[in-house]
């Protein structure tokens, strides 16, 4: 056993009766976080990712796609954080001059982690997003903040 091991037990073994200091109590070695699987899948990515395939319109989403797999493009209205896990993200097209609400909810099944969810949460006004995901029906009833009725 090397002094510097030593002399931290011989610390937090002389440390008042109410506990260890948060000093002695940290580990020596820092262990690295792991990558996050799906890191490809948001951030800055190649456009070459979405060649070929088809891109839905916003005027377009209704209670016809509800359960379809759409590919979206327009600029950030607006970003509500609801916690680690959870965030709202209003996306604007101003070509159809459409709004639709996006909730990225992390979840290992889906393929969304809470490094995601974090991006989304950074997203600032006006900044030009592609969205990926699938169309389904509020759960609350009706959308008033957005002009279509369904959520990505």
């Amino acid at each position: 056993m090397s002094m510097e091991h030593q002399t931290t037990a011989l610390a937090s073994a002389a440390a008042p009766s109410g506990g260890t200091s948060k000093r002695h109590t940290r580990s020596r070695g820092r262990s690295k976080k792991a990558a996050d699987p799906y890191a490809s899948s948001y951030g800055i990515v190649p456009f070459k990712m979405f060649r070929g395939r088809p891109w839905t319109s916003t005027r377009d989403l209704g209670e016809a796609t509800v359960g379809k797999h759409v590919l979206l493009f327009g600029k950030v209205l607006s970003v509500r954080p609801l916690g680690n896990t959870k965030a709202v993200v209003v996306l604007f097209n101003s070509l159809t001059s459409c709004t639709v609400r996006c909730v990225v909810v992390a979840g290992s099944h889906e393929g969304v982690t809470t490094r995601t969810v974090r991006f989304a949460a950074t997203l600032t006004r006006e900044t030009a997003i592609d969205v990926e995901g699938v169309v389904s029906l509020p759960e609350g009833g009706k959308i008033l903040a957005t002009t279509q009725q369904v959520e990505i």
